[in-house]
């Protein structure tokens, strides 16, 4: 089986141009396993692995093992990229362990320096930390100054344990962001958000009267249930970058991009955004666009 395209400089496209489904070899369905869907690492073999690389066998030869183990790759449900993503992953949990208990310790020294250091800590059913909230004395001044309104981004996937780090921001008189306070969160879902924003009200002492966010469903649910009167609106550089993700394959969509940006960044009152935007879902023919009517 073959396909043959080229590229159309007009749209920026490619286009087929010759498309043989003919498959020039026998299908062989034993093979599947190999397909990156169907591969998987059993939790036997996941003990297997774990207990040869504490015991100091490099993962080359730990896989090596296993394949002479069950008699040949073909065997095996999974390759040697995927044992060593998972001996790395396990080997960066093993880390966090040991760092989270050194952060900690930092932030108890902190404390001790100034009580008005705030810090949080939740944990799993084996003790170990799944999300970290802190905030220290000046941050928490600059929030009964400067807090509303306030932001909350949890796009940044900071660091080599997959936690994505969340700050609470705003601006000051002199036009400058500030930081009012951060986490570090495992799960992007409603009970991570929940557990944040409630040790936030217990840092802070109220929530915010405004709050900007990406668009982020969970993040929306916490919103409503623990800052039930707080004024949830969604920030505008995320949703220029859904728009250009949503309706970059129209055929007018740099006139489209132009005049999006002009609305939101021109309009001063509700009225003239709402007047400019019904012409703009006029000109362009959106009014039945999926992503404009759920957005």
């Amino acid at each position: 089986m073959y396909v043959f395209g080229k590229l159309n400089h007009d749209t920026g496209k490619f286009v087929t141009c010759t498309c043989n489904l003919v498959h020039n070899h026998d299908l062989n369905p034993q093979v599947s396993r190999h397909v990156v869907n169907y591969r998987h690492i059993s939790e036997y073999f996941k003990t297997r692995l774990m207990l040869n690389d504490r015991a100091g066998i490099s993962i080359t030869r730990n896989f090596n093992t296993l394949v002479r183990e069950v008699g040949g790759i073909d065997n095996l449900h999974f390759n040697g990229q995927d044992a060593r993503n998972f001996i790395n992953n396990e080997r960066r949990k093993s880390r966090f362990r040991g760092d989270a208990k050194e952060v900690l310790n930092y932030f108890e020294g902190l404390k001790a320096q100034n009580p008005d250091f705030y810090y949080a800590v939740e944990r799993d059913a084996d003790n170990k930390p799944l999300n970290i909230f802190w905030s220290d004395a000046r941050c928490r001044a600059m929030y009964k100054a400067f807090g509303d309104p306030s932001s909350f981004d949890s796009t940044f996937l900071s660091n080599m344990y997959q936690m994505p780090f969340c700050p609470f921001v705003g601006v000051n008189h002199h036009g400058i962001t500030i930081l009012y306070a951060a986490a570090l969160i495992s799960y992007e879902d409603t009970e991570s958000f929940e557990w944040v924003f409630e040790k936030w009200i217990e840092c802070m002492g109220r929530a915010p009267t405004i709050l900007i966010t990406d668009q982020c469903k969970a993040m929306e649910g916490a919103i409503k249930k623990v800052f039930p009167e707080t004024k949830h609106r969604l920030c505008l550089w995320h949703i220029l970058q859904n728009a250009d993700k949503n309706l970059k394959d129209h055929p007018q969509f740099p006139q489209i991009d132009r005049d999006l940006r002009t609305l939101v960044n021109e309009s001063i009152t509700e009225e003239e955004l709402q007047d400019m935007w019904d012409d703009f879902m006029e000109k362009y023919n959106l009014r039945h666009n999926k992503w404009l009517r759920g957005a």
